[in-house]
């Protein structure tokens, strides 16, 4: 009998853990890479959301420090709900008519080192920390990372209120390109407010 417990006691922490990397569970907020872009949520609200944003980020001291680079990025966010079904690939195409965010913003050219292992500012809600996981397990950057554009936070109204709940909206930061090598965010919306209108 004690070795099942062992076993069993084993295999739910690995299956977990399994599921997490999957991007099947809800992760704590950190950043979460879907592209060459990484976002920072800071809170997932019912009236909009809040988050930190960095691109073009390397392993410390692995990128070309001779490259030239613009003085912002132009980056498209976009979301929809409800969540769609994903595809056999992990990726999620909503009807045009369910988006509720559709912007660009001018993400400023911000060279800095940033220590992934130790970033961790709280959310703007204690008591809703933001929920969020990946349409699919794309590669997460680790440690201390050389990133050229940063900026935030953020913090961007939806077209309508959306319903509180678990997995009530998706986000692309590559316009829900299907041609585009990137994941989308399955996020959890919470019952807290970012406007006071």
């Amino acid at each position: 009998m004690r070795k099942r417990h062992t076993v069993r006691g084993l295999f739910i922490p690995l299956l977990a853990t399994a599921f997490l990397l999957a991007g099947q569970l809800p992760a704590a907020a950190s950043y979460q890479s879907t592209s060459d872009a990484a976002i920072y949520p800071l809170a997932i609200c019912r009236d909009g959301i809040s988050f930190l944003f960095l691109a073009d980020y390397y392993p410390a001291g692995t990128g070309d420090p001779s490259e030239e680079h613009p003085s912002y990025r132009v980056q498209s966010v976009q979301a929809a709900t409800p969540v769609p079904p994903s595809d056999d690939n992990g990726r999620i195409f909503p009807p045009a008519d369910t988006l509720v965010l559709d912007t660009t913003l001018k993400v400023p050219y911000a060279p800095q080192q940033l220590d992934l292992a130790t970033f961790d500012p709280p959310p703007l809600f204690p008591r809703y920390p933001p929920h969020i996981t990946l349409s699919w397990p794309y590669p997460q950057p680790v440690g201390l990372q050389d990133v050229t554009y940063a900026g935030g936070p953020y913090t961007l109204r939806w077209d309508r209120k959306l319903k509180a709940g678990p997995r009530s909206v998706v986000l692309s930061f590559d316009r829900f390109d299907p041609t585009a090598y990137s994941a989308e965010i399955i996020a959890d919306v919470d019952k807290c407010r970012l406007f006071d209108d």
